[in-house]
């Protein structure tokens, strides 16, 4: 169709139709529309993002393994995100749950050791008490205490001993199963515990994507139905057709069997074990 041809069609259903959009003024922009509070929004839950995959990335899992829960924190603002975007944070960090404002210091282990310059000085006779007191005391509880800028108390050999946050060396280690990434005030934790079903589906999705990438390079487009054979560890190719109308619908497949006749083959390494994995149009 030529272009004056489709002009004129346009035209038809629209008389104030520019003649080209290539010649037509740029829209002015109505400041009034801009929606500030989503913008922030929005801005937060990009931040959120990259710290998502920062921990992701420490904690070694790939970001087509699902995972359970994803804790937020904001320690500026408190901002609550709407549904719509916990579900951008979800999709984008493959979790199934996010929490927000979460007290991330349970997530954390803290050791203490006395800060010499401040408490040798005043407490040099008790040093050997006060070392003893911090490597077996509630630490989170004092650290609670001395962040809040107040004086933790405690009696040792009958006198009282008094700490604040420059009279403590303060170290923070990760619980296992889970990772952390922290940037200013916002900070978010990732359980990295996988249960077997996590573990499945990290499995199916994955399958998915080596299927994706074998159509392509087996020259198939992007509409062409095929049927799947795969063959290899039984115990993954349960897992696998346990996920076949999901995977059939994901990589238009007619079918999912066990075999290894097909055009193109390829062996691929799923979860430690080998799977040979087989198409045809």
């Amino acid at each position: 169709m030529s272009e004056t041809i489709y002009q004129n069609l346009v035209r038809e259903f629209d008389k104030t139709a520019p003649v080209s959009v290539h010649l037509a003024n740029y829209p002015e922009v109505d400041e009034a529309m801009v929606d500030e509070k989503l913008s922030e929004q929005m801005a937060l839950v990009y931040a959120y993002t990259e710290l998502g995959r920062s921990a992701r990335n420490l904690s070694g899992i790939k970001n087509r393994q699902p995972l359970n829960e994803l804790y937020l924190t904001d320690a500026n603002n408190k901002t609550t995100l709407t549904k719509e975007l916990v579900q951008i944070l979800k999709d984008e960090l493959n979790v199934k749950d996010v929490k927000q404002h979460e007290d991330l210091s349970k997530f954390v282990n803290y050791t203490l050791k006395p800060q010499l310059k401040t408490l040798g000085p005043k407490y040099g006779k008790k040093l050997n008490a006060i070392r003893e007191f911090l490597s077996n005391c509630e630490a989170l509880k004092v650290v609670e205490t001395v962040e809040k800028g107040e004086v933790f108390s405690v009696e040792l050999d009958g006198d009282t001993v008094e700490f604040t946050k420059e009279d403590l060396l303060i170290s923070v280690s990760q619980k296992e199963g889970y990772a952390s990434a922290t940037d200013g005030n916002i900070a978010v934790i990732l359980d990295t515990h996988l249960t077997d079903e996590l573990v499945e589906e990290g499995i199916y999705r994955e399958f998915v994507s080596k299927v994706q990438n074998l159509r392509k390079s087996s020259g198939y487009v992007v509409t062409d139905r095929i049927d799947i054979q795969i063959k290899g560890d039984a115990e993954l190719e349960n897992v696998i057709l346990k996920f076949e109308n999901q995977v059939k619908q994901d990589v238009l497949a007619l079918s999912l069997t066990v075999g290894e006749s097909g055009e193109f083959s390829e062996e691929f390494n799923l979860n430690d074990k080998l799977l040979k994995v087989s198409i045809k149009r």
